[in-house]
Order: structure tokens, then C-alpha cells, then sequence
């Protein structure tokens, strides 16, 4: 939750190799900036339950428009039927689309 606040605030200030958002706030237009001048490259995985009651889609939704338009590598994968605790509801499918992120993110890496 508030915690992706945390992460766009640390990423703003530090590069990184990547960056997750787990049923997250995101401080989009904060990060565009950062994006479109220096982190065009840089993987960015958003992964939300569809029935999120505390972060709601459309925001999140709204949040990845703004990064993929500021330039920014964003995965977005929407978990049908979870809400704000997918990590403990739909383990298997999160895990699922973190493992691909990062096997994709490791595959780029080594080019």
C-alpha cells in the first residue's frame, strides 16, 4: 500500500536495476520526471488484484499510463478476483508473474 510510496520515493533518489510495486501507491508524475531523463531503461513490474478495495484499478490503471508515457518499461499484470492482499489470497499467481519479471529483467540484463 503505503509502502509504494516509499519505493517511487527511493527510486526517485537512487538508480536501481528495477522497480515493483505490489498492490501499491505510485507516485506517477513524480517518476515521470525521473523516467523520461533517466530511466527509460529501467524494468518496472505493477502487480494488483482487480478487486483491490483500498487502491483502486482505475488509479492504478491511470499510474501506468503516465509511466509508459514518460518512456518507462512497465509490465502490468492485473490479478482477476484478488483484492489488496493478493500476496497472501493469490500467492501462486503472483509469484508466477514476479518469476517471469525477473526472468525477463535477467534475460535483458545479459544482452
Amino acid at each position: 500500500s503505503n509502502g509504494g510510496l516509499g519505493v517511487s520515493r527511493a527510486a526517485q533518489a537512487h538508480p536501481w536495476q528495477g522497480v515493483a510495486w505490489l498492490s501499491g501507491v505510485i507516485e506517477a508524475d513524480e517518476m515521470a520526471g525521473v523516467v523520461a531523463s533517466q530511466w527509460r531503461e529501467v524494468p518496472m513490474l505493477v502487480l494488483h488484484g482487480q478487486e483491490d478495495d483500498r487502491i483502486p484499478q482505475g488509479y492504478v490503471d491511470d499510474a501506468v499510463v503516465v509511466l509508459r508515457g514518460s518512456g518507462a518499461n512497465v509490465t502490468y499484470t492485473l490479478v482477476p478476483g484478488a483484492n489488496h492482499f493478493l500476496m497472501f489470497t493469490h500467492r501462486p499467481a503472483l509469484d508466477a508473474a514476479l518469476d517471469a519479471w525477473l526472468d525477463a529483467v535477467d534475460s535483458g540484463s545479459s544482452r
